[in-house]
């Protein structure tokens, strides 16, 4: 810290909620970049696909004789051809290129969404993992700061010789047992963030207060499947590879099609100027494209499988997410927040009956440590609660 700027004056770590963490997820990822360019190659490849054939320029001499004396007269004696050649596509070969090249580009793009959206999931529940490890340090420190407090009151008590000496060793013991709980809590904090700035793609998080309530819950309305399967980003990612690998073959099969060249020029022979022209057609004789028809009926077919596929594992997924969000909301409202509200209440009575010499130290101790261990099973409820609220919008298609 600079010369003159007082602990108690420093600046405060700023907030960093869970919106803040997906944008800044979102804006500079390399992993989204990586497919933003495969999109921009897409589009590119779009470009190229609607290109018609390059013409051609054909300077041809024939009867060439340079061994005879006199020397041959070349205007006279040769055949000079200069004539231009053009390849005429036929089966509507340049539609076809730009149908499966602009259904590349849709490909590209729902896959770098279903990407993003999976890449926005795992931000959030690792942001929850966060807050909730944050959470738990405070406890920690808090109740620390408690156990400091019981600590040298009783070491007071023992030097008025009002408590036994090994009381206060009982109570020492605990307060260690607790500091060393609590470091390995601040270590579960450092990963936890670690863990979310590995998922934003950040070297590292800044010194920041990570700011959303565990508490505030916001789980979404609950979507019809037909809904569910229009805005699922792979659903669609599936579908737009399914209407690519058809181009494919709608392109596979025009290529099968024969493009005829056709050429117009000038031609001298003998010293006399005359036109030429030509028509060149291949033959499809033994190649008539038929490996790479069958390959694109191929592709198409495994396309669409894994579509329906990745539709029933949707349906799944869904209620698997729909479930668990309600067993763990379930299990929070009925059993552990009651529980927190119990152990708490024990805590205080046996605390108050203890210092009144109702209750050994024991069962003060015993209630202490309880519900330090209800709090973090309430934290850790919290944060599973938050996470299977994200697998849910994620299972029907929300937007974080």
């Amino acid at each position: 810290m600079s010369a003159g700027i007082r602990a108690e004056d420093a600046p405060a770590p700023a907030h960093f909620s869970l919106q803040q963490a997906l944008a800044a997820a979102t804006e500079s990822n390399p992993a989204l970049l990586a497919n933003s360019d495969r999109v921009a190659e897409a589009q590119s490849l779009r470009l190229q696909a609607a290109l018609k054939p390059n013409p051609r320029v054909v300077v041809q001499s024939e009867n060439l004789r340079a061994w005879e004396s006199p020397g041959q007269p070349f205007w006279r004696e040769t055949d000079t051809y200069v004539y231009g050649a053009q390849v005429v596509e036929r089966g509507q070969k340049r539609e076809r290129r730009m149908d499966y090249a602009a259904a590349g580009v849709t490909q590209a793009e729902s896959e770098r969404d279903m990407l993003e959206a999976q890449l926005r999931g795992r931000v959030a529940a690792a942001y929850w993992n966060a807050v909730a490890a944050s959470r738990i340090v405070d406890l920690y420190h808090q109740d620390l700061a408690t156990f400091g407090q019981i600590v040298e009151f009783n070491r007071s008590r023992v030097n008025e010789g009002a408590l036994p000496g090994i009381d206060l060793m009982r109570i020492e013991i605990e307060h260690d047992q607790l500091l060393a709980t609590s470091r390995r809590s601040e270590q579960d904090a450092d990963l936890a963030r670690i863990a979310l700035a590995r998922e934003m793609g950040k070297p590292d998080l800044p010194a920041a207060v990570l700011w959303d309530s565990l508490e505030e819950l916001t789980p979404p309305a609950l979507l019809p499947m037909e809904d569910i399967l229009r805005r699922r980003k792979d659903v669609i990612a599936a579908e737009a590879l399914v209407r690519q690998s058809d181009q494919n073959v709608a392109l596979q099969k025009a290529n099968a099609k024969t493009d005829p060249e056709f050429q117009l020029g000038y031609k001298r022979t003998a010293g006399f100027d005359t036109l030429y022209s030509a028509v060149s057609i291949p033959l499809a004789v033994r190649n008539r494209n038929q490996g790479n028809i069958s390959a694109a009926e191929a592709e198409s077919s495994h396309a669409r499988h894994l579509a329906e596929a990745l539709r029933i594992q949707v349906r799944t997924e869904f209620e698997a997410a729909s479930r668990n969000y309600a067993a763990k909301r379930s299990a929070l409202e009925q059993t552990i927040a009651p529980l927190r509200t119990r152990t708490r209440d024990v805590a205080q009575i046996a605390n108050a009956a203890w210092r009144e010499g109702g209750v050994d130290l024991l069962r003060f101790l015993d209630a202490e440590r309880v519900r330090i261990q209800t709090e973090v099973l309430y934290f850790r409820s919290l944060a599973e609660l938050q996470q299977s609220i994200v697998n849910l919008k994620l299972s029907q298609g929300d937007e974080l």
